[in-house]
């Protein structure tokens, strides 16, 4: 779902295609339209997914990673969680994290 949702906002960003770019391919396709706040929202979502994603990428390389990068990379998972601000994503942020806290408390 990130990789969806990030190609989706990065494209409308990086090629000023634009939400009305993306609204006219949702209509042509009968899907509903995307608002201005669901582009928010994927956008707040997929700050918040970002440093995740990069950790699991990492933590699931075959070559190089060792047990010592975990317990880093899950405290700078927390670390880059705690400085994000957006109350919508406040209910993911809190589950992100009571998820770790559980995993390696």
């Amino acid at each position: 779902m990130y990789t969806k949702v990030f190609k989706l906002h990065s494209s409308a960003e990086s090629c000023n295609v634009g939400i009305e770019k993306v609204q006219t391919c949702q209509v042509r396709m009968r899907q509903h339209p995307l608002t201005e706040d669901d582009m928010k929202f994927l956008d707040s979502c997929v700050k918040v997914m970002k440093p995740v994603t990069a950790a699991v990428d990492l933590l699931q390389g075959e070559g190089d990673c060792y047990i010592g990068h975990v317990i880093p990379t899950i405290k700078g998972i927390q670390h880059k969680l705690q400085l994000l601000n957006d109350k919508s994503m406040t209910p993911l942020i809190n589950a992100i994290n009571n998820g770790l806290c559980e995993q390696f408390n």
